[in-house]
């Protein structure tokens, strides 16, 4: 045999020897996850959740968060609810969309209906007088992975705190959900404020940096969102949209579902009629869509 021959018959027996010892670590690389997994699931089970038992007053705080539901749509439908942009500041604002009682008590409508500062404010109030003296109570800020984890937005959740063990309880009114700390390794809570500090927050308008959206309404296993976009980094009458997006649960980036948007004065609408007609009723598109419009043709001939 040529030495040439001998150094190809080499070379295929090396091919021949590292395509095995590719498929016994791919082997035991199986294996290895196969056990890794099975030792998981033996010594970490899942979390057993808090019995109700366990947690204080909680028929009473079960009453108050049951009627309550996710939405802003009522709100922003009420014919004194506007949007005015700011192309020179970069920013827009929702005006009258939060009301308040005399005694400056955040309003619900139909005492249900409200976002998730809107509703825990609802819930502090009606459960404050039950829980006496034994508890603190402050509202925190939270991201939640379901819907809460996308940029700029934050969810309100209550943590009581009992003043003589010290033991924490949390209460998000937008999921009904009620727990200890351990019930809720779907959130990051974040930062803490007393009563007085987030009801000062709760304002007759609220003003959001362009780009920036707010949320609507959450409705199988979906939240709509409304937000003032720029286009291709220009913010003026004829460079903007209005927009309306669609988020699924436990995904980051949404769809748009209801566009208006002017590029260089050159309007274009985009619509998924799909899935709104799978999320709205159709006279809360109707009047969505009517009222969205409306705005957007003010915004185009107001703006500056």
């Amino acid at each position: 045999m040529s030495e040439e021959n001998q150094i190809k018959s080499q070379l295929r027996l090396q091919q021949i020897l590292i395509l095995i010892l590719i498929g016994v670590i791919a082997l035991l690389g199986l294996r290895l996850d196969a056990m890794t997994a099975k030792i998981s699931a033996t010594t970490s089970p899942a979390p057993t959740p808090t019995p109700p038992s366990a947690l204080p007053y909680y028929k009473e705080i079960m009453a108050v968060l049951n009627p309550l539901e996710y939405s802003g749509v009522n709100d922003l439908l009420e014919k004194n609810v506007d949007l005015a942009v700011d192309f020179n500041k970069k920013n827009w604002t929702l005006t009258n969309i939060h009301k308040f009682d005399p005694k400056g008590n955040i309003l619900l409508d139909h005492d249900r209906y409200g976002l998730c500062g809107e509703l825990a404010a609802h819930t502090y109030k009606n459960i404050i007088p039950f829980l006496q003296d034994r508890y603190d109570i402050l509202f925190v800020k939270a991201a939640e992975s379901g819907f809460f984890l996308r940029q700029h937005t934050t969810h309100i959740v209550l943590v009581l705190i009992d003043r003589t063990t010290r033991e924490r309880f949390f209460i998000d009114p937008s999921f009904k959900r009620y727990g200890r700390e351990g019930d809720f390794k779907d959130y990051l809570f974040f930062e803490a404020t007393d009563i007085q500090t987030h009801l000062k927050s709760l304002t007759k308008d609220v003003l959001f940096p362009m780009d920036v959206e707010t949320p609507l309404l959450i409705r199988k296993d979906f939240l709509l969102c409304l937000g003032v976009e720029s286009i291709d980094g220009k913010f003026n009458k004829d460079n903007f949209a209005l927009a309306i997006t669609a988020n699924r649960r436990h995904e980051y980036s949404g769809r748009y579902v209801f566009t208006l948007s002017r590029q260089n004065g050159k309007t274009e609408t985009l619509k998924d009629e799909a899935l709104l007609s799978q999320l709205l009723t159709p006279e809360e598109l109707r009047k969505i869509i009517g009222k969205v419009t409306a705005w957007f043709d003010a915004a185009a001939q107001r703006g500056t």
